[in-house]
């Protein structure tokens, strides 16, 4: 809705943001809260190795996510629609490519599911600041919008 402005937009994206990592943190420790006794060391790995992609790319996307969420609030509504319409185009091909790549590549390059999550949240979070810069720099330009 094109109505909302960008605070409401952006308390969402940070609540739903915070809500993910922690479902990734407590899937990540199933013993701390109870899913697993501490001493069912099979449970353990059964939920760690059924949901380390999920877990990877909840807390490693969402973080970013989480942290510009905070950025944005506090800038202008530009920068925010800006880094909104790079977001949902972006996330969801790199939620593919990570789908798609192997659990494990054993080539020199190692293009797996772990590694492939690294690299796309870092040029993620390296074109999502880039964004907010230069959408800044350009903003402070006399005729620049």
């Amino acid at each position: 809705n094109e109505n909302m402005n960008h605070k409401k937009y952006t308390k969402i994206i940070f609540v739903l943001a915070l809500l993910g990592i922690i479902i990734g943190w407590v899937l990540a420790m199933p013993e701390k809260i109870g899913l697993c006794r501490i001493d069912d060391i099979d449970c353990i790995h059964r939920y760690i190795y059924r949901y380390d992609t999920l877990v990877t790319i909840l807390v490693v996307f969402l973080s970013p996510i989480f942290l510009f969420s905070i950025i944005l609030y506090f800038l202008g509504e530009q920068k925010f629609h800006s880094w909104l319409r790079f977001s949902k185009y972006y996330l969801p091909v790199a939620a593919a490519l990570i789908i798609l790549s192997p659990t494990t590549d054993s080539s020199i390059l190692g293009f797996d599911k772990e590694f492939m999550t690294w690299l796309l949240a870092g040029i993620y979070f390296i074109t999502s600041l880039g964004i907010i810069v230069f959408k800044r720099a350009r903003l402070g330009v006399p005729g620049a919008k």
